[in-house]
């Protein structure tokens, strides 16, 4: 299963789309659509709550359902460990909107 990551433009709401892929490529197997400012947002509230306790439960999340064969939903935890690491390294200020290039 392969994932991509399309970016539609909205001046303000800019969205991530992320698609999985069966082997092949051929196949759509899944979608999901969320604002970027909607994830950091998330990130921001599970950072501000828990701290770096957070990102490492996303990393273990992502780590586990990957192993259990879910990839759509470890991509997501991956995606938030991801935001999280950012937050917690102040190369992120969840309460600003994100630039995405």
């Amino acid at each position: 299963m392969n994932c991509s990551f399309k970016r539609l433009e909205n001046v303000l709401n800019p969205t991530l789309t992320l698609f999985w892929w069966d082997s092949a490529g051929l196949k759509l197997l899944a979608a999901m659509r969320i604002s970027a400012s909607d994830l950091c947002f998330l990130a921001g509230e599970l950072a501000a709550e828990h701290g770096v306790v957070a990102r490492d439960y996303a990393r273990r999340a992502s780590a586990s359902l990957q192993a259990e064969g879910k990839s759509a939903r470890a991509r997501f935890w991956f995606a938030l460990a991801v935001i999280l690491d950012d937050i917690a390294l102040n190369r992120l200020d969840p309460d600003q909107a994100p630039t995405i290039h």
